[in-house]
């Protein structure tokens, strides 16, 4: 503001930068559940079961159905 810009420019910023933190945060707290699940339900199943019980897994702790399978999909490269 001290620079000439305005207060809803100001604003904009401040909560484009909040929301990008917090993406970031939830990011890494999706990878960190998901291997976990990962790991819990490999032993039990493979290939398609395997994905769907993970989906379902995080699904229920709340993350997005997109962001799910962007996770889903990296870890299949992976392999």
């Amino acid at each position: 503001m001290q620079k000439g810009f305005t207060a809803e420019v100001v604003n904009d910023v401040v909560v484009n930068c909040k929301n990008n933190k917090n993406d970031n945060d939830e990011w890494e707290a999706l990878c960190m559940q998901g291997d976990k699940l990962l790991q819990k339900y490999a032993r039990k199943y493979d290939g398609y079961e395997l994905h769907r019980k993970v989906k379902e897994g995080l699904y229920r702790k709340g993350f997005d159905f997109t962001a799910i399978d962007q996770f889903l999909e990296e870890r299949r490269e992976k392999e």
